[in-house]
């Protein structure tokens, strides 16, 4: 068993889901309609990604969306040190970040999903709204520690 394998059958027992067979195999779990993947990040083995792709924002406010995106990723101020960014083929939008697996195990990682899930939903959302969404700014993931560029 390698460590991303081990990480996320701990991951799953953290979280009450019985089924980690699958999550190991798919490496994906869906949380409220969302589907969260969890990739190793390279051929070293030695990080794992968090990806959630959010949906494409309405065309009537696209420019405002992709200002607000931006915004957030200047300096993570709104991604907690993830990334957003835009498929160039299909125009969706992805919420990313990238885990050092360094003293992950799965109690942690299920702390930073549950973070990143938080901030998934609220670009989801932010997507199709003309303003902030709630008049305020996404929740804050604070991994910034856990996070490797």
């Amino acid at each position: 068993m390698n460590a991303i394998e081990r990480i996320l059958r701990e991951f799953c027992n953290e979280v009450g889901i019985a089924d980690a067979d699958t999550v190991v195999s798919t490496s994906e779990i869906v949380v409220d309609g969302l589907t969260v993947a969890m990739l190793a990040s390279d051929e070293e083995g030695d990080g794992l990604t968090l990806f959630a792709e959010l949906g494409s924002p309405d065309e009537s406010g696209r420019e405002g969306a992709y200002r607000r995106l931006l915004e957030a990723n200047f300096l993570w101020r709104g991604t907690g040190g993830g990334v957003l960014g835009i498929h160039p083929g299909t125009g969706t939008v992805g919420l990313c970040a990238r885990i050092d697996l360094d003293g992950l195990d799965g109690k942690l990682l299920a702390d930073i999903a549950n973070r990143f899930i938080t901030v998934a939903q609220y670009w989801q959302s932010a997507l199709h709204a003309e303003a902030p969404v709630d008049g305020g700014g996404p929740p804050s993931m604070e991994m910034m520690h856990m996070l490797r560029g």
